[in-house]
């Protein structure tokens, strides 16, 4: 029907101005995503069995509002990830305040006893945290690309040392799995900590990372003890460049990463750089085990090494295609992006007191001093049809005990 002959029915006449009123626009909360619930059940090395877990995105017709509302479980309730968080992008100051759990492991020790002729029982402490934090952030953007943040926070930290132990024969590079001996707990810390940040992120991403552009983020978080606990000040600098050599082929990524605590209390939280995002080559169970032989296995702490209050971190990647478009035949799939790279890492973890040279030295006491950990490589990403991002790297430590290489698999895109 033309609008002609809506216009000469009476009975079908289009609305006059008089009938449409203005109102002002409400804002209204409404289930706008759920992240597919899971629930199952799988043996570890930490006898946790039963996980399982979802998040529900709220939001109201606009996007200006959003309220995030998560929980998941991994074996132990009081373990459980939560995060209620309430985000409003209305104005131009954007804020965002919430509550958020979640429990981290950091290794604090190691010991081994001799059970037998290369057999060994190995015993090492963990240090469980479980951090539950109040905060409030706000978010001024100066343009596209950089914005200023600042926040301040309340944060409970709730201490445990666990202690595991497992039985390893260095002739036949068998070990039997971890085992739960006892948890203890260690009370609790208190922190009130204000947070002010620059930032800016113009990068432009591929299927697997960014490949041109440059990242930075420089913070600085006093943490202000409370109830008798020690506090500190933690500084950031997360630096990133990406140059294209031949645009969108082939990249030189770089990155000069510094996470450095300062004060009374700075051993209370320490920090981890044994994980693809920091140095690849130095994981908890290669560099402790299959990286100690059996004549130094009593005094190998290697681990150790990983662990302090201060960290930094440097790395490149030299990034290029390798898949971009195949399809199987006349059938309409086509397979997912595919992207190589060769790698070079290098970090370092020490703390206060602790010399720090750039190669280990002669006489090494890894209590008293802390050398530049290097490795190299080469790596893949697969673009898992934009679910998520596989990342499998080849790396072999140039400071390990045997130097051997081996596979590392994670989750996630390329920094």
């Amino acid at each position: 029907m033309s609008v002609a002959a809506l216009m000469d029915s009476s009975a079908l006449a289009l609305p006059t101005d008089a009938s449409i009123k203005d109102e002002p626009y409400k804002a209204e909360l409404r289930a706008e995503a759920v992240q597919r619930p899971q629930v199952g059940y799988a043996q570890d090395n930490y006898q946790r069995g039963v996980y399982g877990g979802t998040a529900i995105l709220f939001a109201d017709l606009l996007g200006n509002r959003q309220l995030l509302a998560g929980l998941a479980i991994n074996g132990r309730v009081e373990e459980a990830q939560v995060a209620l968080n309430y985000t409003n992008y209305s104005n131009r100051l954007n804020f965002s305040t919430g509550f958020n759990q979640s429990p981290f492991y950091l290794f604090t020790g190691y010991s081994t006893d001799q059970v037998g002729t290369g057999q060994y029982y190995q015993r090492q402490s963990l240090m469980r945290y479980i951090v539950r934090t109040a905060n409030y952030n706000a978010i001024y953007p100066i343009n596209r690309f950089t914005r200023f943040e600042f926040g301040a926070a309340f944060t409970n930290i709730d201490r445990s040392a666990m202690y595991l132990s497992q039985g390893v024969d260095y002739r036949s590079g068998y070990s039997t799995g971890f085992y739960v001996d006892s948890v203890r707990g260690l009370g609790s810390l208190n922190f009130l900590n204000p947070v002010a940040a620059f930032v800016s992120d113009n990068a432009l991403q591929s299927y697997t990372g960014p490949i041109y552009g440059h990242r930075y983020r420089v913070e600085v978080a006093p943490w202000v003890g409370v109830r008798d606990t020690k506090g500190f000040v933690n500084v950031l600098a997360d630096l990133r460049r990406y140059d294209a050599i031949a645009f969108s082929f082939l990249t030189l990524a770089t990155r000069f990463y510094a996470d450095i605590s300062q004060g009374p209390g700075e051993n209370l939280i320490q920090k981890y750089i044994g994980v693809p995002q920091y140095i690849r080559g130095y994981d908890r169970e290669n560099y402790l085990s299959a990286n100690c032989g059996a004549s130094n296995a009593n005094n190998c702490n290697a681990l150790m090494q990983l662990v302090g209050s201060h960290t930094l971190v440097m790395n490149a990647e030299l990034r290029f295609p390798l898949i971009r478009r195949f399809e199987l035949g006349v059938l309409p799939v086509s397979l997912p992006p595919l992207d190589g790279l060769l790698f070079y890492d290098a970090g370092v973890a020490w703390s206060s007191g602790q010399t720090l040279s750039a190669a280990k030295p002669d006489v090494y006491d890894f209590n008293k001093q802390r050398f530049l950990l290097r490795s190299y490589g080469y790596g893949m990403r697969l673009n898992l049809f934009n679910f998520a991002i596989i990342r499998l790297d080849y790396a072999i430590p140039l400071d390990s005990y045997n130097h051997q290489g081996y596979w590392w698999w994670s989750i996630g895109q390329s920094f």
